[in-house]
Protein backbone atom coordinates (compact mmCIF):
# COMPACT_ATOMS: atom_id res chain seq x y z
CA UNK A 1 0.00 0.00 0.00
CA UNK A 2 0.95 3.71 -0.09
CA UNK A 3 3.64 4.26 -2.26
CA UNK A 4 4.37 0.57 -3.08
CA UNK A 5 4.59 -0.26 -6.66
CA UNK A 6 1.73 -3.33 -7.45
CA UNK A 7 2.57 -6.16 -10.33
CA UNK A 8 -0.54 -8.49 -11.01
CA UNK A 9 -0.30 -12.30 -11.47
CA UNK A 10 -2.54 -14.67 -12.69
CA UNK A 11 -0.64 -18.16 -12.08
CA UNK A 12 2.57 -18.94 -10.77
CA UNK A 13 4.40 -19.02 -13.94
CA UNK A 14 3.20 -14.69 -13.37
CA UNK A 15 4.52 -14.47 -9.75
CA UNK A 16 7.66 -15.78 -10.31
CA UNK A 17 8.08 -13.93 -13.81
CA UNK A 18 7.00 -10.61 -12.24
CA UNK A 19 9.23 -11.29 -8.80
CA UNK A 20 12.23 -11.91 -10.80
CA UNK A 21 11.74 -8.55 -12.76
CA UNK A 22 10.82 -6.59 -9.56
CA UNK A 23 14.35 -7.76 -8.07
CA UNK A 24 16.41 -6.99 -11.40
CA UNK A 25 14.42 -3.38 -11.69
CA UNK A 26 16.96 -1.64 -10.26
CA UNK A 27 19.92 -1.16 -7.69
CA UNK A 28 18.02 -0.44 -4.84
CA UNK A 29 17.13 -2.46 -1.93
CA UNK A 30 13.79 -3.59 -2.16
CA UNK A 31 11.65 -5.70 0.10
CA UNK A 32 9.34 -7.57 -2.45
CA UNK A 33 5.91 -9.26 -0.92
CA UNK A 34 4.49 -12.02 -3.21
CA UNK A 35 1.01 -14.08 -2.40
CA UNK A 36 -0.29 -17.14 -3.71
CA UNK A 37 -3.65 -18.22 -2.59
CA UNK A 38 -4.39 -21.87 -4.25
CA UNK A 39 -2.87 -24.07 -1.59
CA UNK A 40 -5.54 -22.27 0.85
CA UNK A 41 -8.32 -22.31 -1.57
CA UNK A 42 -7.49 -26.39 -2.08
CA UNK A 43 -6.93 -26.83 1.90
CA UNK A 44 -9.88 -25.12 2.86
CA UNK A 45 -12.36 -27.04 0.04
CA UNK A 46 -10.81 -30.32 0.15
CA UNK A 47 -9.02 -30.77 3.43
CA UNK A 48 -4.88 -30.09 3.83
CA UNK A 49 -4.43 -33.62 3.95
CA UNK A 50 -6.17 -34.13 0.58
CA UNK A 51 -4.33 -35.31 -2.90
CA UNK A 52 -5.77 -31.74 -4.19
CA UNK A 53 -3.71 -29.80 -1.51
CA UNK A 54 -0.76 -32.12 -2.04
CA UNK A 55 -0.81 -31.63 -5.76
CA UNK A 56 -0.83 -27.43 -5.06
CA UNK A 57 1.50 -27.99 -2.67
CA UNK A 58 3.89 -29.32 -5.13
CA UNK A 59 3.60 -26.77 -7.45
CA UNK A 60 4.57 -23.71 -5.71
CA UNK A 61 7.59 -26.42 -4.30
CA UNK A 62 8.10 -26.51 -7.76
CA UNK A 63 7.77 -22.85 -8.79
CA UNK A 64 9.98 -21.97 -5.91
CA UNK A 65 12.95 -23.87 -7.32
CA UNK A 66 12.43 -22.16 -10.93
CA UNK A 67 12.24 -18.86 -8.91
CA UNK A 68 15.57 -19.18 -7.12
CA UNK A 69 17.59 -20.41 -9.69
CA UNK A 70 15.91 -17.09 -11.99
CA UNK A 71 17.68 -15.07 -8.22
CA UNK A 72 20.85 -16.30 -8.82
CA UNK A 73 23.44 -14.24 -8.62
CA UNK A 74 21.14 -10.91 -7.18
CA UNK A 75 22.07 -11.15 -3.39
CA UNK A 76 18.33 -11.72 -2.34
CA UNK A 77 16.95 -13.18 0.53
CA UNK A 78 13.85 -15.16 0.06
CA UNK A 79 11.68 -16.12 2.63
CA UNK A 80 8.62 -18.18 2.71
CA UNK A 81 5.65 -18.75 5.01
CA UNK A 82 2.27 -18.42 5.81
CA UNK A 83 0.15 -16.87 7.26
CA UNK A 84 -1.93 -19.77 9.64
CA UNK A 85 -1.76 -23.49 9.89
CA UNK A 86 -4.57 -25.72 9.50
CA UNK A 87 -6.58 -28.48 10.47
CA UNK A 88 -8.83 -31.05 8.78
CA UNK A 89 -12.94 -31.08 10.04
CA UNK A 90 -15.49 -33.62 9.22
CA UNK A 91 -19.03 -32.51 8.43
CA UNK A 92 -20.02 -33.63 11.99
CA UNK A 93 -17.75 -31.25 13.80
CA UNK A 94 -19.84 -28.27 12.32
CA UNK A 95 -22.02 -26.25 14.99
CA UNK A 96 -24.76 -24.50 13.54
CA UNK A 97 -25.52 -21.74 15.59
CA UNK A 98 -29.35 -21.48 15.06
CA UNK A 99 -29.08 -24.82 16.80
CA UNK A 100 -28.06 -23.30 19.92
CA UNK A 101 -30.96 -22.22 22.16
CA UNK A 102 -31.39 -18.55 21.77
CA UNK A 103 -28.06 -18.28 21.00
CA UNK A 104 -28.71 -16.48 17.76
CA UNK A 105 -31.03 -13.92 19.29
CA UNK A 106 -28.70 -12.80 21.98
CA UNK A 107 -26.18 -11.77 19.49
CA UNK A 108 -25.65 -7.82 17.81
CA UNK A 109 -24.48 -8.88 14.70
CA UNK A 110 -23.50 -12.24 12.84
CA UNK A 111 -20.94 -14.07 14.33
CA UNK A 112 -16.76 -12.57 13.25
CA UNK A 113 -13.80 -14.27 13.37
CA UNK A 114 -13.06 -17.47 12.19
CA UNK A 115 -14.96 -21.53 12.24
CA UNK A 116 -12.47 -22.28 15.01
CA UNK A 117 -12.67 -19.23 16.59
CA UNK A 118 -16.10 -16.90 16.42
CA UNK A 119 -15.97 -13.19 18.06
CA UNK A 120 -19.41 -12.49 19.57
CA UNK A 121 -21.22 -9.37 19.68
CA UNK A 122 -23.58 -9.82 22.57
CA UNK A 123 -26.76 -7.69 23.05
CA UNK A 124 -26.35 -5.19 25.98
CA UNK A 125 -27.14 -6.51 29.13
CA UNK A 126 -27.38 -9.77 27.85
CA UNK A 127 -23.59 -11.02 28.24
CA UNK A 128 -23.55 -13.38 31.23
CA UNK A 129 -27.20 -15.01 29.75
CA UNK A 130 -25.47 -16.09 26.44
CA UNK A 131 -22.16 -16.98 28.09
CA UNK A 132 -24.29 -19.66 30.34
CA UNK A 133 -26.61 -20.82 27.23
CA UNK A 134 -23.93 -21.14 24.67
CA UNK A 135 -21.56 -23.27 28.01
CA UNK A 136 -24.32 -25.46 28.54
CA UNK A 137 -25.05 -26.40 24.38
CA UNK A 138 -21.21 -26.37 23.70
CA UNK A 139 -20.91 -29.10 26.43
CA UNK A 140 -17.58 -29.52 25.97
CA UNK A 141 -17.09 -28.77 22.68
CA UNK A 142 -16.07 -25.11 22.82
CA UNK A 143 -14.55 -22.93 25.25
CA UNK A 144 -16.68 -19.84 26.03
CA UNK A 145 -13.51 -16.76 26.88
CA UNK A 146 -14.10 -12.74 27.78
CA UNK A 147 -12.80 -11.68 24.86
CA UNK A 148 -10.80 -9.01 27.08
CA UNK A 149 -9.18 -12.07 28.87
CA UNK A 150 -7.82 -13.15 25.67
CA UNK A 151 -5.91 -9.83 24.65
CA UNK A 152 -4.78 -9.85 28.50
CA UNK A 153 -3.13 -13.05 27.97
CA UNK A 154 -1.07 -12.46 24.64
CA UNK A 155 -3.50 -14.64 22.06
CA UNK A 156 -2.98 -11.69 20.11
CA UNK A 157 0.55 -10.53 19.84
CA UNK A 158 2.45 -8.46 22.23
CA UNK A 159 2.45 -4.68 22.63
CA UNK A 160 -0.21 -2.32 23.52
CA UNK A 161 -3.53 -3.32 22.03
CA UNK A 162 -4.89 -1.02 18.87
CA UNK A 163 -7.80 1.08 20.06
CA UNK A 164 -9.93 -0.27 17.70
CA UNK A 165 -9.36 -3.99 18.87
CA UNK A 166 -12.26 -4.74 21.07
CA UNK A 167 -15.07 -3.08 18.63
CA UNK A 168 -13.09 -6.43 16.45
CA UNK A 169 -13.26 -9.10 18.82
CA UNK A 170 -16.53 -8.57 20.44
CA UNK A 171 -17.59 -9.63 24.35
CA UNK A 172 -17.10 -12.84 23.98
CA UNK A 173 -14.92 -15.58 21.70
CA UNK A 174 -16.06 -19.03 21.26
CA UNK A 175 -12.81 -21.40 20.73
CA UNK A 176 -13.45 -24.59 19.76
CA UNK A 177 -11.96 -27.97 20.85
CA UNK A 178 -10.63 -31.09 19.27
CA UNK A 179 -11.67 -30.33 15.84
CA UNK A 180 -15.33 -28.75 16.11
CA UNK A 181 -16.21 -25.73 14.03
CA UNK A 182 -19.20 -23.05 14.59
CA UNK A 183 -20.96 -21.26 11.94
CA UNK A 184 -24.00 -19.25 11.24
CA UNK A 185 -25.38 -18.14 8.48
CA UNK A 186 -26.25 -14.45 6.91
CA UNK A 187 -29.10 -13.94 4.50
CA UNK A 188 -28.39 -15.29 0.82
CA UNK A 189 -25.43 -16.69 1.99
CA UNK A 190 -24.60 -20.04 0.46
CA UNK A 191 -24.02 -22.85 2.93
CA UNK A 192 -21.11 -24.50 2.25
CA UNK A 193 -18.32 -26.57 4.28
CA UNK A 194 -14.76 -25.80 4.97
CA UNK A 195 -13.18 -29.49 5.69
CA UNK A 196 -10.13 -27.32 6.38
CA UNK A 197 -10.06 -25.05 8.95
CA UNK A 198 -7.58 -22.39 10.73
CA UNK A 199 -7.87 -19.65 13.67
CA UNK A 200 -8.09 -22.29 16.56
CA UNK A 201 -5.38 -22.88 19.47
CA UNK A 202 -3.75 -25.78 18.09
CA UNK A 203 -0.70 -26.85 17.00
CA UNK A 204 -1.55 -27.51 13.52
CA UNK A 205 -2.61 -24.24 13.18
CA UNK A 206 -0.78 -22.26 15.13
CA UNK A 207 2.62 -23.41 13.64
CA UNK A 208 3.54 -22.29 10.29
CA UNK A 209 6.81 -23.29 8.08
CA UNK A 210 9.62 -20.50 7.76
CA UNK A 211 12.01 -20.89 4.89
CA UNK A 212 15.42 -18.90 3.96
CA UNK A 213 17.27 -19.00 1.21
CA UNK A 214 19.86 -16.76 -0.07
CA UNK A 215 20.93 -16.16 -3.79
Amino acid sequence: SGNAERRAYDDLDGLVSEVAAAVRSGPERKFIYAYWPEFDTQSHRHGVASEQARVEFERVDDAFAVLLDRLAGTETAVVVTADHGFMDSAPADLLMLEDGPGLAGLLKLPLCGERRLAFCHVQDGRVAEFSARARDWLAGRGEVRASRELVDEGWFGPGRAHPQLAERIGDLTLVMNDRYTIKDWTPGESRHLHIGNHGGATDDELLIPLVVAKT
